[in-house]
């Protein structure tokens, strides 16, 4: 399992790159990021992960999917999926 912290700044601060950093806590993996909306951080960073790992990356959050990932891949199969609970 891996967590994900986005440290949102200041909005109107349009930035092309992510800050990512990796941590551990207690334990537990974690990547921290900065960025300008949490909504675009996470999708960006999944993104990532997938082309990095050639895999599709699977999602679980208390949040709807957000339309961030509908505009910018538009297959849904390769899209992250995203679990809401």
């Amino acid at each position: 399992m891996l967590f994900v912290e986005v440290n949102v700044r200041d909005p109107s601060d349009f930035e092309d790159k992510l800050r990512v950093t990796a941590k551990h806590v207690d334990g537990h993996r974690m990547l921290h990021v900065d960025g300008s909306s949490v909504a675009t951080c996470l999708a960006a960073l999944f993104l990532d992960i997938g082309e990095r790992t050639g895999q599709v990356p699977h999602v679980y959050l208390e949040w709807s999917e957000g339309e961030v990932l509908r505009r910018a891949i538009h297959d849904d199969d390769a899209r992250p999926v995203v679990h809401v609970m």
